[in-house]
């Protein structure tokens, strides 16, 4: 089974137990491999892959921070490393759902 994991999935200024658990089952299966599981660091995705799903002033709200609403709308503060995040966590969920 493959599992997709990257150190980009953590935006940087976040402390939320939820980004960091990603980060805690990799070292886990790093320190203690289970056979079977390989981690696989994913491609990012692309602003193209982005615009298939969602509107592109939204993706560029997440891209920038402005506008500030709409960059921040599911949730999260907007920070210049949310970006980075965001184009390597989708690129893990394609992989994922792929695989």
């Amino acid at each position: 089974m493959k599992v997709y994991y990257s150190p980009a999935y953590i935006p940087s200024g976040v402390a939320f137990d939820t980004f960091n658990k990603p980060t805690w089952v990799a070292e886990s299966l790093y320190q203690d491999p289970i056979p079977g599981v390989e981690l696989v660091e994913p491609q990012p995705v692309t602003v193209a892959d982005l615009e298939l799903v969602h509107d592109p002033a939204y993706v560029e709200a997440v891209r920038t921070g402005q506008p500030e609403r709409l960059a921040r709308s599911f949730g999260l503060p907007w920070s210049p490393g949310l970006w980075p995040s965001v184009l390597s966590a989708s690129g893990g969920f394609v992989a994922a759902a792929r695989t």
